[in-house]
């Protein structure tokens, strides 16, 4: 598992299947997991990144089935504020410093 952005991995993402099966990705990204076989939807998510699903995923007797996903950062949204002082001299605009 990669960040969409950066295309590093991602450690510590969980990925969860249909059929219930739940694994976390180790320092490199990897993550397995031993199911039956069948077909599987998949979420795979972490904190601070936006969920990414893949559906239909075949697993085949003694087979290794692989499925990648690359997660994207969540959004930061900035406010625009204006910061004034006691006296309401501008302290900050817009996230910058104001004048000195």
């Amino acid at each position: 598992m990669t960040n969409a952005q950066t295309h590093g991995p991602l450690a510590g993402a969980v990925v969860r299947t249909s059929a219930g099966h739940l694994t976390a990705t180790d320092a490199a990204g990897r993550y397995s997991a031993t199911a039956a076989p069948g077909t599987f939807d998949m979420t795979a998510s972490k904190a601070t990144f936006l969920p990414a699903s893949a559906a239909g995923i075949t697993v085949t007797e003694g087979g290794t089935t692989v499925a990648d996903f690359a997660l994207t950062p969540t959004p930061v949204l900035m406010s625009r504020r204006r910061v004034r002082g006691q006296r309401g001299e501008l302290l900050a605009r817009h996230g910058q410093p104001g004048p000195r």
